[in-house]
């Protein structure tokens, strides 16, 4: 019975939410200097403005989680796939500032509440998954799907890209406005005939979960900080650190393709060799890599070969970090309570993206970049040290199915 629920139409219709929430802002982010020309606005103002994204998503994660439950996650994450899009349209054919502003703030407010109910729903169907096959394991189908948004995020872009200078930014936004919400349509159809439900509760493992769950809650938040900082100033810095150090423009722009492509390819690549390898001794080597990869650039920036190989290790470091916290909360979740869980550690977590570039930027007027990155990059040693709190003792398993 579980095995049509694991496979389709809920996975497909599951994965299409991911794809929709990294396309949409990057679709955005690709057309801002044509955007930013139409409207005027100088590079503060710009900055200023799109600052209401982050605050959208900030702010709504405070609530986000009861929302999703009370109008469950396979409703809501549709619906709000759907208005996500529709409000980075608005904000990419607005005519002023404050719509602009109005718009982007609204965008991330909808964010907010795909990326809880899309990651419910994704946790949800590994449960089932485990269930049905003893075989399958956590993140499975999580850091796979993580990686869809990766590329959902590169689609945004080159939807961007070949449509800037050639198509107005409103022409080229309302057919984004209207295949969005079409494929969020499709998507709400699919799960309302086939979502998951929550399992039933029954702990699993050694150790009571109730009792070890809010050590393991803060340790997992700061870790999913952690990873999201980490992300967020290897990819807005890397080619400023290598173009700084003397090297060309063609390497800072190699060096970048290579970490987004391991990054990228490292979460589509788990599920395949999920069931084989210990997550615990995985989440280990994965901090170490970032910590060789961040030495190596820090160390090595003026050698092309070099920067190409570190920033491709430490990308292939980073790749499942983030997703595993989430895997491992949402596991550890009693059924039911997932998006409660889940909102909590987004709504701290999720601040590692808007403090990443104050805090370069205050780290750098101490110690130069070279310094900053290398301070940073210091937190991924907690992923070596704290590996064991990714153990399987932790999560809760549902009962047999019914037939």
């Amino acid at each position: 019975m579980q095995g049509p629920i694991w496979r389709r139409p809920a996975v497909l219709a599951v994965a299409s939410l991911f794809f929709l929430n990294g396309l949409g802002y990057a679709a955005l982010a690709s057309r801002l200097p044509e955007l930013q020309r139409a409207l005027g606005l100088s590079e503060s103002q710009l900055g200023l403005a799109r600052t209401g994204f982050v605050i959208g998503i900030v702010a709504t994660m405070l609530v986000a989680p009861r929302l999703v439950r009370r109008y469950r996650a396979q409703r809501a994450a549709p619906l709000a796939a759907g208005l996500y899009v529709i409000s980075i349209c608005l904000a990419g054919s607005a005519s002023g500032t404050t719509a602009f502003g109005f718009w982007l703030l609204a965008a991330g407010a909808f964010n907010a509440l795909v990326d809880i109910g899309q990651n419910v729903l994704a946790v949800r169907l590994e449960k089932l998954r485990m269930l049905a096959d003893g075989g399958a394991r956590a993140n499975s189908l999580l850091s796979p799907l993580e990686g869809l948004q990766a590329v959902g995020v590169a689609a945004g872009t080159g939807f961007g890209l070949l449509t800037a200078g050639r198509i107005p930014l409103a022409h080229s936004f309302a057919v984004l406005a209207v295949a969005g919400p079409l494929v969020a349509a499709i998507t709400l159809a699919a799960l309302r005939t086939a979502g998951p439900a929550a399992p039933g509760r029954v702990p699993c493992g050694v150790r009571a979960a109730r009792t070890a769950w809010p050590a393991r809650l803060r340790w997992l938040t700061a870790m999913s900080f952690s990873a999201l900082l980490l992300e967020g100033a290897l990819t807005n810095w890397i080619a400023v650190l290598v173009v700084g150090s003397g090297a060309s423009l063609l390497t800072a722009g190699l060096g970048l393709t290579a970490f987004a492509t391991a990054l990228c390819a490292g979460r589509l690549g788990y599920g395949t060799v999920a069931a084989r390898v210990d997550q615990v001794v995985l989440v280990r080597v994965m901090g170490g890599l970032v910590l060789a990869g961040i030495a190596g650039l820090v160390l090595l920036s003026t050698a092309a070969g070099a920067v190409l190989v570190s920033a491709a290790v430490a990308g292939l470091g980073l790749a499942n970090l983030h997703p595993f916290c989430t895997g491992a909360v949402g596991h550890g979740s009693a059924p039911d309570d997932e998006e409660q869980q889940l909102g909590r550690l987004n709504r701290i977590a999720y601040t590692g993206i808007a403090v990443e570039g104050v805090l370069i930027a205050g780290l750098t007027a101490l110690l130069g970049l070279h310094g900053a990155i290398a301070v940073v990059g210091l937190l991924a040693a907690v992923f070596v040290c704290k590996a064991s709190i990714f153990s399987a003792e932790h999560h809760w398993a549902a009962p047999a199915p019914v037939r």
